[in-house]
């Protein structure tokens, strides 16, 4: 049988959820040729975000390549969801202990 323990696991699906929302915005962006409808700018704000604490944190972090930048945004992305995803775990852990 299975249980919620077995079944939600946020740690990787946080992150997949990233990854999926990535794909969406890429593909309507080189749908659109660059210009992304409005109805999609909310997945820039989900996608960004680890990558604006970064760049408020350390402003010349950034490489002059732009396929390296998009390779540390992508990393720090996933990175960043899967530690909130695993904080998620952990704190499910202790609720369901008590």
């Amino acid at each position: 049988m299975f249980t919620i323990k077995r079944v939600i696991r946020f740690w990787w699906l946080l992150p997949l959820v990233y990854v999926g929302l990535l794909i969406v915005y890429v593909l309507v962006l080189i749908g659109g040729v660059g210009h992304v409808p409005h109805a999609f700018d909310p997945f820039f704000y989900a996608l960004s975000w680890p990558s604006d604490i970064l760049n408020f944190f350390l402003p010349r972090a950034g490489t002059h390549s732009p396929v390296l930048n998009l390779i540390l945004f992508v990393v720090i992305g996933l990175l960043t969801y899967s530690l909130i995803g695993c904080a998620i775990d952990i704190a499910i852990q202790r609720y369901r202990r008590r």
